[in-house]
Formats: C-alpha cells, sequence, structure tokens
C-alpha cells in the first residue's frame, strides 16, 4: 500500500509490484487523442550514484555495494492533477536487479516525485545489495574484472490475453547528463583492488535493461612480494642441489624431493584461494613452470649419476673428459635461463598491468577520470586522525563518472503525446 509523502501524494491504491504501472489516467490521457497508451510508454533514464563497494569474493563470484538509482521519465497524464499526485493512476516504473543474491532498501520504500508543475517524474532508491558476476582469473594476479550492477524494468500488463509491454531504459541523458553516472569518494572498501574506470549502456532486445560496469584492477604487489617471491625462495634453494658432487645422488634427489613437496603445498594453498576453473592462470602456470623445472632436476641427477658411472668409457670413447661434470652444467644452466625467462615473464606482466599502463593501453575511455582535490579540515578538528594520515587515505578513489551529452534546452522536458 501507498503512503503520503510530500510534493506528492498517494492515498491508498493498490500498485501491483510485480509489474510496472500504467494508470487510468496515463491510458485516458492517451485515449483522448485518438492513440493508445502502448505506444507511448515513457522511456526511463537511469542515473546511478555507486557509494560503496565492499566485500568482493572472487571465489563465489560476488561482490557488496550500495548505491543510488535515480529514474527520470516524462508522463504527459500529469497535466490532468493538480500538485496532488495518486501515482497508482499514472505511469510508476519498478525495477528489478538481475543479478542480485540479496538486497535491501536503506530508508523507506520511495515513490515518484513530480518536478514541480512540469511533466517531469522522477524516482530516487537508495539499495544496499550482494550482488553475482562472472570473474576471469586468466590473469591471475595481474586480472582486471568488471563489477556489474544489472537492472531490468518490469513490463506493463494489457488486457488478457496481450503480451506484457516491455519498458525502456536509457542514458542519463536529458536531466543528469552532466555528470552522469559517478562514484562517490569512498566509494572504493576494497583492500586489494583500485577501480579503473565506469561504462554503462542499455541492453536487451527491447531496450529494458541497463548495465553499469565498474572495471577493478588487481593491486598484484602483495602477490608478488607473497607468492611470487615465496615460488622463487624455493626455486633458487632447488639450484642448490647442483652445487653437490655428482657422485652424491642420494643428497641431490633428497633436495629435489624436498623442494618438490614445498611447490605441491604451495599450489594446494593456491587452489583453496581461487575457484575451480576448466583453465591454468598466469599463477598456476607460474607454478606448473616450477613443478615441471624441479621434476626436471630429480629426473636428471640419475641419469647424470650413470653417466658419471661410465665416464671412463665415454672418454675413450668420444675423447670428452668430465662427461658428467659437463652434462650437470649444461642441464642447470638450461633450466636456470628457463626459469630466468618464465621471472622476466612475469615481471613484464606486473610492469605491464599498472593503472597507468592499464588505462593507456586499454580501449579508449568513455568515462572521465581526474585526481579529487585535496580537503581542507575544519580548524575545530585539528585534533582528529584524518583519512589522510591513516591507511584510509588507500580507500579513495579518483573522481570517475560517466557523462552524457545533453540534449538542447528546447528539447528537455517536453510532453509527447
Amino acid at each position: 500500500m501507498c503512503k503520503s509523502v510530500s510534493r506528492s501524494t498517494c492515498t491508498h491504491i493498490y500498485v501491483d509490484p510485480t509489474r510496472s504501472n500504467a494508470g487510468h489516467i496515463f491510458r485516458q490521457h492517451y485515449a483522448e487523442h485518438g492513440t493508445d497508451f502502448s505506444e507511448h510508454l515513457p522511456v526511463v533514464e537511469v542515473c546511478i550514484k555507486v557509494l560503496s563497494i565492499s566485500d568482493l569474493e572472487v571465489k563465489h563470484h560476488e561482490f557488496s555495494t550500495e548505491f543510488i538509482m535515480m529514474l527520470d521519465w516524462l508522463d504527459p497524464s500529469l497535466s490532468a492533477v493538480g500538485i496532488e499526485v495518486i501515482w497508482g493512476y499514472h505511469f510508476y516504473p519498478f525495477t528489478e536487479l538481475l543479478n542480485c543474491v540479496s538486497q535491501s532498501h536503506i530508508g523507506d520504500l520511495p515513490l515518484p516525485r513530480r518536478k514541480g508543475t512540469s511533466h517531469h517524474a522522477t524516482l530516487t532508491t537508495r539499495i544496499a545489495a550482494r550482488l553475482r558476476t562472472k570473474y576471469s582469473l586468466h590473469n591471475y594476479p595481474f586480472d582486471h574484472q568488471f563489477l556489474e550492477i544489472r537492472i531490468k524494468t518490469r513490463g506493463v500488463a494489457q488486457a488478457k490475453g496481450k503480451p506484457t509491454l516491455p519498458v525502456r531504459l536509457d542514458n542519463p541523458y536529458t536531466w543528469r547528463g552532466k555528470k552522469g553516472h559517478k562514484l562517490d569518494e569512498r566509494v572504493n572498501w576494497l583492500s586489494d583492488w583500485n577501480i579503473a574506470k565506469i561504462n554503462a549502456s542499455p541492453d536487451g532486445y527491447h531496450h529494458d535493461t541497463y548495465w553499469l560496469q565498474i572495471c577493478v584492477l588487481r593491486e598484484s604487489s602483495s602477490v608478488v612480494s607473497n607468492l611470487m617471491l615465496s615460488m622463487a625462495c624455493i626455486l633458487a634453494l632447488s639450484f642448490t642441489a647442483f652445487g653437490l658432487h655428482v657422485e652424491e645422488l642420494a643428497d641431490r634427489e633428497m633436495t629435489a624431493m624436498t623442494m618438490l613437496l614445498a611447490t605441491m603445498t604451495f599450489k594446494f594453498l593456491l587452489a583453496d584461494y581461487l575457484p575451480s576453473v576448466p583453465y591454468l592462470t598466469v599463477m598456476d602456470k607460474y607454478v606448473v613452470y616450477g613443478l615441471l623445472t624441479i621434476s626436471c632436476q630429480g629426473v636428471s641427477f640419475p641419469f647424470i649419476d650413470l653417466v658419471n658411472s661410465y665416464s671412463k668409457e665415454i672418454t675413450a670413447a668420444c675423447g670428452l673428459h668430465s662427461p658428467a661434470a659437463k652434462l650437470d652444467n649444461a642441464i642447470c644452466a638450461v633450466l636456470l635461463l628457463w626459469q630466468l625467462w618464465v621471472h622476466g615473464w612475469m615481471i613484464s606482466l606486473c610492469w605491464s598491468t599498472t593503472m597507468e599502463k592499464f588505462i593507456s593501453n586499454g580501449p579508449p575511455l568513455q568515462c572521465v577520470i581526474r585526481s579529487r582535490k585535496k580537503k581542507s579540515h575544519n580548524e575545530m578538528a585539528k585534533n582528529l586522525k584524518h583519512a589522510e594520515a591513516t591507511d584510509m587515505f588507500w580507500y579513495s578513489s579518483n573522481d570517475i563518472y560517466c557523462p552524457f551529452p545533453l540534449p538542447p534546452e528546447a528539447e528537455r522536458c517536453t510532453a509527447q503525446l
């Protein structure tokens, strides 16, 4: 049931929340002009301000967000009523979040508001939601993800036997195009992700779906310093086996087996953090290359020992002195060069996925990214520990917004029959 609100009043008129509403005054307005209302459903412009993003769980393909959704449309039937509007008699869009796991409205359930005495109606909703979006982990830990807010309008019911009419969604050109979609100053509450850019567009055959995508780039420095450095230390220690004499097969194999088990443990710990995916991530490939290197060491040691046991025969036949030592050095050099190439590849990926490189090498931006101005604090608050002096500073993002070109002034807020 509807409750009375300021500027627009709604009496106890039942509105079916499973459908967008087109009340009898709205339908009658077009009937009086000799046309059917189904040909003139308002286009609803969507504008979103994202207040916070948190709890991004790669393993479950989910994240939490809080945002304000602003819907704007023109309803010519409002000219038939005064200041007080019973929205059950007019056009009233209902929306849903397609990728929603759970959601709640913050504050009272909102109702549309009429802007003065014009035909412009607006509906503002503040929503806290847990959303699901598919992550691609091919480039983990140098990956970027798109966090999506997917909004869909519910159709308008017609007479029995007729299909539901879709309500079209569009970009916020008319009233909110100067800034468009934007991110709040304290939007980023993700500890290891940085917000890179945003983009939005209507979608669907009937344009009744609207997608807002927030691109986040993983802060890979912690992964490099923790995971990569640990694996590099294991690999470096595995090469110490080549410092033992070729005849010390048992000690060499013991070193290789110990490092192999350490690498296997490392891989299992990595699997607990990431979702099960049917492909190898960059980090998986790095660990697999390490496993292959250590395995090659373990397999080569018995073969080198075998060559050492026939060194006299090989020297007599080929004239090659110390064949086992030369083979041992050659295998060590090949494996070492291989690992240097692998680590160079990882370092190049790390370098190419910095924020500056990611933005400059990607497609043209559809949003504006500007550095925020430093805030000046009140003199009375000088003893407080402000965000700039704490780790909370790193949760601040740039000023990012997605503007849309405004139509000429004469074309705004004009009613259509």
